[in-house]
């Protein structure tokens, strides 16, 4: 599963026939003061304590925060929604390494969201008073979950073929964000919406 590696995606109209969802505009900026902070912050003993190189043991955290900075500024994860040109396309990677891909819009069957645990879809519990022997409190006592198994939820695109292309993942209090986001590309596209989370359906 596809997800966006830092932070959260933004909705964004890139006028009257293009929807994009991407990193939001301030993204590069803040990871880009970010990447000079931490080259500074590298290069501290070079420029004020004499020493020779940066390359010494000591610098070994502040190398690792250089390289995570920079992979933040150079970052890409965007959605577009194109119907002047009938396409729903995806660039996921760097800037210069992005993987390309995308489907014709008229092969989108419907937008919706979905919960997950740990990479499984949340599905009702079984009526355990139905099993033989079952107890009739069964019925009122909630599965244990234990604290490592956050629930997570998906912005999903599925397509005529059933294939699901995940649009954005996060955690399970942002569920009508994603809801709204859904239900506004979904009009956008002319397709319906579908809520796996409340078990509703609309089309739109």
């Amino acid at each position: 599963m596809k997800v966006s590696l830092i932070g959260s995606l933004s909705l964004r109209e890139r006028g009257p026939d293009r929807l994009v969802l991407a990193l939001p505009a301030g993204h590069r900026v803040v990871f880009g003061l970010l990447t000079a902070l931490a080259v500074f912050i590298l290069c501290s003993g070079v420029l004020f304590e004499g020493e020779p190189t940066v390359l010494l043991p000591r610098n070994t955290v502040a190398g690792f925060l250089v390289l995570v900075m920079a992979f933040g500024l150079v970052y890409e994860d965007r959605w577009t929604f194109d119907r002047a040109a009938g396409r729903v396309d995806n660039r996921f990677g760097t800037l210069f390494l992005a993987r390309r891909s995308g489907f014709p819009m008229a092969d989108l069957e419907r937008i919706g969201v979905d919960r997950f645990t740990r990479g499984r879809l949340i599905e009702e519990a079984p009526d355990r008073t139905a099993a033989p022997g079952g107890s009739f409190l069964a019925g009122t006592l909630r599965p244990r979950r234990r604290w490592t198994q956050p629930r997570i939820v998906r912005l999903v695109a599925v397509d005529r073929t059933g294939e699901v292309h995940v649009l954005d993942v996060g955690p399970a209090h942002r569920q009508m964000q994603f809801r709204s986001r859904g239900l506004r590309i979904a009009g956008f596209c002319g397709v319906r919406f579908e809520d796996g989370i409340a078990g509703a359906d609309a089309t739109v």
